[in-house]
């Protein structure tokens, strides 16, 4: 089981260079963006999505095989039923979103393992109320609800989260108490997307901890009327494959705008008892707190977030970073700010 991190093809023709062993395993990656027929009509709108056909390429490409759709664009072109209906018209399973908060708790097995994702909605995940679409709320309450229920029913869970700040290369503090709480708890495997790099892998009582997969297949110049770019910060890609004999593996990737194409680097075997690449593994939860203070990328006005923040403190901070992306937005209108990332 392989899963890699955001996938966004406006548009057919990138190329994905692969090993064939690698192509028939069972894949499951994060769908960034409405899923649309006729993609080059939406190209001019101010968001992400997926062309139908793009979508298809890939699925002959690879054994694609669910997606997630817990995300901050997943609304962008087309509200969530017509997505939906697309991948029912693909045959592609999707888990993080619903049309409601219950449908949006869906779950897909694949193998012996049941996946379940969650979105933030402090990076503009549209959450799913009661009788509201939207995506499956990032939040602990829910989180451990919702996980423990699966744990009782005896399922092998991994917890796909769509978290944290774009280009941050460290876990938010909330995120990774939450992480090791979850592997306390019984999950299996905890991963993670959005911050469009490659984030640490932090093995955690022999579980693993993703923290960011990076891109996997996103178009570049092609969303926001061709001008969102990220930089060579997203050019390191990573999909991370877990074994039936217990094992893990880190298949590494490259993107090259120039060549339209993600080319496979190679991999590299770990073992539960490997350790990750984190210089942080063996941290607790109060030295991290000081390495992250210090070591973050992400500094300009965006709060940090800890797992023992009041529902006030949480809610107030989320609260300003959707004021500072409104004002980033604006800037980005009148021209005193560019689109790339």
């Amino acid at each position: 089981m392989i899963i890699a991190g955001d996938v966004a093809l406006g548009q057919k023709g990138m190329r994905l260079t692969i090993p064939e062993e690698l192509t028939k395993k069972p894949w499951l990656v994060n769908l960034e963006g409405s899923l649309v027929k006729d993609g080059e009509r939406y190209i001019s709108i101010n968001g992400v999505f997926n062309d139908y056909s793009a979508i298809q390429e890939l699925q002959s490409r690879i054994n694609l095989s669910a997606v997630s759709l817990a995300n901050n664009h997943i609304l962008d072109a087309e509200p969530m039923n017509v997505s939906l209906a697309n991948l029912k018209e693909l045959g592609l399973p999707s888990i993080g979103v619903g049309n409601n908060l219950k449908e949006a708790g869906n779950t897909v097995e694949i193998g012996k393992y049941t996946f379940i994702s969650f979105g933030w909605e402090c990076i503009e995940c549209p959450q799913a109320g009661e009788n509201k679409e939207g995506v499956n709320p990032y939040n602990k309450e829910h989180v451990l609800g919702s996980v423990r229920q699966m744990l009782h029913e005896g399922k092998k869970v991994i917890c796909f989260f769509h978290w944290n700040y774009e280009f941050e290369l460290y876990p938010q503090p909330y995120d990774r108490e939450l992480a090791h709480q979850l592997i306390d708890e019984g999950v299996y495997a905890v991963i993670g997307a959005h911050a469009h790099r490659v984030q640490h892998i932090e093995m955690y009582k022999g579980h693993p901890i993703v923290y960011g997969l990076g891109n996997f297949m996103f178009s570049r110049k092609t969303f926001f009327n061709h001008r969102l770019d990220f930089g060579d910060r997203s050019k390191e890609e990573i999909a991370f494959e877990i074994k039936e004999d217990g094992t893990f593996a880190v298949h590494k990737f490259e993107y090259s705008h120039e060549n339209n194409e993600v080319k496979y680097i190679g991999s590299e075997t770990l073992l539960p008892e490997s350790r990750g690449n984190a210089t942080y593994e063996n941290m607790t939860s109060e030295q991290y707190v000081q390495f992250f203070k210090k070591n973050r990328s992400q500094k300009k006005l965006l709060p940090i977030f800890y797992y023992n923040d009041s529902t006030i403190t949480y809610s107030a901070k989320c609260k300003f970073i959707a004021l500072r992306g409104w004002a980033l937005s604006q800037m980005v209108k009148i021209g005193a700010k560019s689109q790339e990332r």
